[in-house]
């Protein structure tokens, strides 16, 4: 947690937010569902300081490497929150589909016995 702290008060001169976006959900105009965060990484540029950039500072390469490195994995996690999204949509209409699938199974068969039924009628009133 030290090192958190430390690469953040290195890069942006205070202390980084590591905090895991939070992720809203919206239609386009089109309609299509899309997702957003609420961070922009784009506000932080200017904050940055040049000095940690100087590599050849072990500290500051192993700062910042440990910074790259969770970056990434933040940004993994955040890939895998969407996908679970996804995934959660996809299962609801799929269990959608197989209730769907049962139903129309069920009323075939409904509709199998009436005709089996009327066929009785007709073939008794002949």
């Amino acid at each position: 947690m030290l090192g958190l702290v430390v690469s953040g008060a290195l890069l942006f001169g205070k202390e980084a937010d590591f905090r895991v976006p939070k992720i809203e959900i919206y239609k386009d105009k089109n309609g299509v569902t899309q997702f957003r965060t609420d961070i922009d990484p784009q506000k932080e540029l200017d904050k940055i300081d040049a000095s940690a950039f100087d590599l050849t500072n072990k500290e500051n390469a192993k700062t910042f490497f440990k910074f790259v490195v969770l970056a990434h994995q933040k940004g993994l996690e955040v890939a895998n929150n969407i996908a679970l999204l996804n995934d959660a949509h996809i299962n609801t209409t799929a269990h959608a589909v197989r209730t769907l699938q049962k139903q129309v199974a069920r009323m075939e068969a409904e509709l199998k016995v009436l005709h089996d039924q009327l066929v009785g009628l007709v073939a008794k009133q002949h």
